[in-house]
């Protein structure tokens, strides 16, 4: 174990100094087992920087300072080892995050009112649609519950006003129908994925696959480069061929059509406009004035004319197709919300993003003795408890086991480092009813809620179930003023 820790701490650093994008290298750098680097101690220090500021905003929290105080010291004491050496200090770094949040919540008390009312739709596959009317009346959606009340296992969708997000496709039909030139096409690409998302630090390291679906659906932050795979994801379901740009510290990208290339820079929010038509890279670069005269709320000026004075490579990819969906069990229940309860996942930034919803998974069933469980959900796995008996165990891969404290998992979720778990076992010694409540991160955008002074249409479909499938779908409503 040593030596093949040693091989590839040398590996790594002689990759490291070509400064290569190879496969090798991103494989070495995802790794547990590489050297840790000056950069990880700086990046570990600047999220205790913003921890402390979080704290010197008010409500005394002194136990907490003592624990970043302790931590600061242990991570400043590695002299030389791995990554893996700092995982746990990353991860009650990232809980200790999660804690403050909570604990000023409660300090500073819910800002949030009461549900004003809650309308409850029944719908199977026979009376699936049905209409919500919120015009003249002050009311916001604050959450929306469904449970399947059928008698199989069902895979619902539930679709207000034709937005569909559960794949490319279901996207694309709604951002582009009627007879729209491949400019019009383009256009609404590019100010769909300006409007579900927002710029901020990846959720995990630049060294993970995060998918244009998932960057939808289950995060809604991101950098530039996941905003560009977004758009180009979806020119290509558009039948358009489309590429990936990277400049000088920025990415981009591009919509061919009419004979030549477009730049659309969803990051930044900006697209430039030369003789009439959306400009190209190499025009904007020919011609930086054009920066000058639209501005990126993003993105300073200055920033982007350095970007654009080097186009470092041009990539073609072919971005798979997915589908993003989850099961309900008979009798189980999502709680979807427009906010958030204080829950993420971060690997690199661990301060909370500044939008983010949470959701909870609820499960009820009677489980023999030794019984394992398999929970599997397409969105990041960052709370849990059970009610019942308090011997139960957790597991990530099956066959390594943790003895759950208090009936609470939250802990021994992954977090603060490498990717989120979104499977997981559970392991019941003793027979039973018990309730797994599972809570998971997603995207405040595209979660299936009315919009405000409109009539919403409401569709449930299910292709998993059969004939069988029902749902109850229960809308939570406050007032806005």
């Amino acid at each position: 174990m040593a030596i093949a820790a040693l091989l590839l701490i040398l590996l790594a650093g002689a990759i490291t100094m070509y400064n290569t994008r190879s496969q090798i290298y991103e494989n070495i750098m995802a790794s547990e087992f590489r050297p840790i680097l000056g950069a990880d101690k700086i990046e570990f220090q600047k999220n205790i920087k913003q921890l402390r500021q979080i704290l010197s905003e008010g409500c005394e929290l002194n136990h907490t300072q003592i624990e970043i105080n302790q931590l600061s010291n242990q991570v400043n004491a590695i002299k030389f080892g791995l990554v893996y050496d700092m995982n746990e200090a990353k991860k009650e770094l990232m809980q200790l995050y999660i804690k403050t949040n909570q604990e000023l919540k409660q300090c500073y008390g819910s800002p949030r009112s009461n549900n004003k009312l809650n309308i409850t739709l029944k719908l199977d596959l026979k009376n699936n649609s049905a209409k919500i009317d919120l015009r003249n009346q002050s009311l916001i959606n604050d959450f929306v519950e469904i449970k399947n009340i059928g008698k199989n296992s069902i895979e619902p969708k539930i679709i207000i006003n034709q937005n569909d997000y559960s794949s490319m496709n279901s996207i694309k039909d709604t951002i582009i129908n009627g007879n729209l030139s491949d400019h019009e096409k383009a256009l609404n690409i590019w100010e769909f994925v300006v409007a579900h998302r927002y710029h901020y630090a990846n959720p995990v390291k630049a060294y993970y696959e995060l998918s244009p679906l998932n960057a939808l659906n289950d995060w809604g932050y991101h950098n530039c480069g996941n905003a560009a795979r977004m758009i180009i994801a979806l020119a290509q379901t558009a039948n358009m061929q489309a590429r990936e740009v990277r400049l000088l510290g920025h990415i981009v990208s591009e919509v061919y059509y009419d004979d030549k290339w477009h730049m659309f820079d969803a990051d930044g929010e900006v697209i430039y406009y030369l003789d009439g038509q959306v400009a190209s890279v190499d025009e904007i670069s020919d011609h930086l004035y054009l920066i000058d005269q639209t501005e990126s709320q993003i993105y300073s000026n200055e920033y982007l004319k350095r970007a654009y004075s080097k186009k470092v490579t041009v990539i073609y990819p072919n971005l798979r197709s997915e589908t993003h969906s989850y099961k309900l069990g008979l009798g189980e229940s999502i709680l979807l919300k427009s906010h958030n309860d204080g829950y993420y996942f971060a690997s690199e930034n661990y301060s909370m993003p500044p939008k983010f919803s949470n959701a909870y998974f609820k499960y009820q069933k009677y489980i023999l003795s030794d019984q394992i469980v398999e929970l599997e959900y397409p969105y990041p796995f960052v709370c849990g408890n059970i009610v019942g008996s308090d011997e139960i165990y957790f597991s990530r891969n099956g066959w390594i086991w943790y003895r759950i404290p208090d009936n609470d998992f939250t802990d021994l979720l992954n977090n603060g480092g490498g990717r989120p778990d979104t499977k997981i076992y559970l392991k019941f010694k003793k027979p039973g009813i018990y309730k797994i409540m599972t809570c998971v991160q997603l995207s405040s955008y595209s979660i299936p809620i009315l919009e405000p002074n409109s009539i919403n249409s409401i569709n449930f479909v299910d292709e998993f179930s059969g004939e069988n499938a029902s749902v109850s779908v229960t809308f939570g409503l406050i007032d806005s003023s």
